[in-house]
């Protein structure tokens, strides 16, 4: 079911500025960024030097059009916490303990890019907000 946190998201519309914060808190780049055409959204994600290898990621999503689900964070100045992503080995088991948390699913299981392929889903609860689920993600 849930596991580890995997990453936290921030909405951000200049991955560069958030980029040079996150710099200064020894935050840098994993790898180039990948362009999700699901999510319509450039996704980058920062690890911290020294960290544990059990430490989440930063994920950077810069919503790529004004059709792009996160869009709205970046015109409403909402540059907090998007979500939190949790690994799991079981996706189908995930979404029956979410479901039973009384999470609702706002989005269909898809492959991400940006997770190597892995499949991810979001579900929502009024009283938190946001969360992300990743299958195996192989970093």
């Amino acid at each position: 079911m849930f596991g580890r946190v995997h990453h936290v998201g921030f909405v951000v519309d200049d991955v560069a500025a958030a980029e040079r914060h996150f710099a200064a808190l020894g935050y840098a780049r994993r790898g180039d960024a990948v362009e999700d055409s699901y999510q319509r959204a450039a996704l980058v994600f920062l690890t911290r030097a020294g960290g544990d290898t059990s430490e989440p990621l930063i994920e950077l999503i810069r919503p790529l059009d004004e059709k792009a689900r996160t869009y709205e964070f970046t015109k409403r100045n909402q540059f907090q916490i998007h979500h939190l992503c949790y690994a799991t080995d079981d996706m189908d088991k995930a979404i029956v303990q979410a479901r039973a948390a009384r999470f609702t699913q706002i989005q269909p299981v898809v492959p991400a890019p940006a997770i190597g392929g892995s499949r991810i889903a979001f579900f929502y609860a009024r009283a938190v907000g946001l969360v992300e689920v990743v299958e195996r993600p192989p970093f």
